[in-house]
């Protein structure tokens, strides 16, 4: 996130696909463990598919994470929570950046209000109950 959108645009495009790399080493999806193990088999397929290129999956996570200036994320957010019927986000600011900056970008949601805060924003999406 950035005051500037090009800038917003330039971080998204360094520091997500960090963060993705980071989920593909954490759950182990570069590596073959998966494939011979009974009902992971479709694991197993991705994890071959992600050692030939895994550039689909981190083109991913930039696409459908919200990223760009305060409004822009706080709408993009939004849409999020009512796409998913949830009234709860939790943003990561840090992953992959130095630590000042993410505290920038934190500090700046906080002033922004978050979604709830956003103008057309104020009310939560409906809890979904079961």
């Amino acid at each position: 996130m950035d005051e500037n959108e090009e800038d917003a645009r330039r971080g998204a495009e360094q520091f997500i696909p960090e963060y993705s790399d980071s989920a593909l080493r954490h759950y182990e999806l570069l590596g073959s463990h998966l494939q011979n193990i009974k009902g992971y088999e479709t694991y197993g397929a991705m994890q071959d598919a992600f050692r030939a290129d895994s550039s689909l999956f981190r083109r991913g996570f930039v696409e459908s994470h919200p990223w760009g200036t305060p409004d822009q994320v706080i709408k993009r957010a939004t849409e999020h929570a009512e796409a998913f019927g949830t009234n709860e986000i939790m943003f990561v600011f840090k992953y992959g950046k130095h630590a000042d900056r993410g505290r920038r970008e934190e500090h700046a949601a906080l002033r922004q209000g978050g979604p709830a805060g956003a103008e057309g924003a104020r009310s939560a999406p409906p809890s979904r109950s079961p």
